[in-house]
């Protein structure tokens, strides 16, 4: 189901409404003179913590996506060096919400293995948020 996205405000709840996208110019002419039916769908919420826990950041990700594009999005507060995980500059801390990424590919696992981190640790530059609803509270380790 396609359509126009619109992102409601973090106070309302994190969701997102979904028109359906007309099918034809029929379909178009038909809704014009009805009410549009509007779906809630829940979207991840990603928050960036500092070293007490508190959120210094917190952002929607209705598509889900790759972390540090999320990050440069919307300045989040986490360094990028290499932005290829062979440096480890962006390495967090997933204090809650793994289960909302994807498991980490094999160039992530290696270069978190030599960094001899904490099991909760990933590469902000590897990460991928999955689509769906939850939260993800992460903190970048070194804070």
């Amino acid at each position: 189901m396609g359509g126009a996205a619109h992102n409601r405000g973090a106070r309302r709840g994190a969701f997102r409404t979904v028109l359906p996208a007309p099918r034809s110019a029929l379909h178009r002419s038909a809704l014009c003179g009805r009410r549009a039916v509007r779906y809630l769908v829940p979207v991840p919420t990603i928050e960036f913590l500092n070293g007490a826990h508190a959120a210094l950041k917190t952002i929607e990700a209705p598509d889900g996506g790759e972390l540090v594009d999320l990050c440069d999005l919307h300045f989040a507060p986490v360094p990028f060096s290499c932005r290829s995980a062979s440096c480890g500059t962006c390495q967090v801390e997933v204090v809650e919400g793994a289960a909302l990424l994807e498991p980490p590919g094999d160039s992530e696992r290696e270069l978190l293995e030599l960094l001899a981190g904490p099991p909760e640790a990933r590469l902000a530059c590897q990460a991928r948020v999955r689509a769906g609803a939850g939260r993800v509270r992460v903190k970048p380790l070194g804070t």
